[in-house]
């Protein structure tokens, strides 16, 4: 079993829900490959952009004291440099048009 923590910026998609959590069995494989989406760019405390870390952890679910994990690994999300094509522009744009819908009321 693999036990995955994402950060704020990754996202594994199932169902159309939006995981930051999940376990997920090797099935008898040796390997597993887990598709992420990019939701938001990683930002320190001061909205630059930086790294985030994020927890992975393999255990053996018929012995579970054989356990590892690689430590904290870390990823970073920047914005797109193509002028329009951004997270951070993708954010502004739907953040303006709920604004507007707010604003024409019912």
């Amino acid at each position: 079993m693999v036990w995955v923590c994402m950060p704020d910026a990754l996202t594994r998609v199932v169902g159309g829900g939006q995981v930051k959590r999940f376990v997920i069995d090797f099935r008898g494989q040796d390997e597993v490959r887990i598709p992420l989406a990019a939701t938001a760019v990683t930002l320190d405390c001061r909205a630059r952009p930086a790294a985030q870390r994020f927890a992975v952890c393999v255990r053996n679910m018929f012995e579970e004291e054989r356990a590892g994990n690689p430590g904290l690994l870390e990823v970073q999300v920047v914005p797109s440099r193509a002028a329009g094509h951004g997270l951070l522009e993708a954010e502004a744009h739907s953040v303006k048009a709920l604004a507007s819908l707010a604003a024409e009321g019912p």
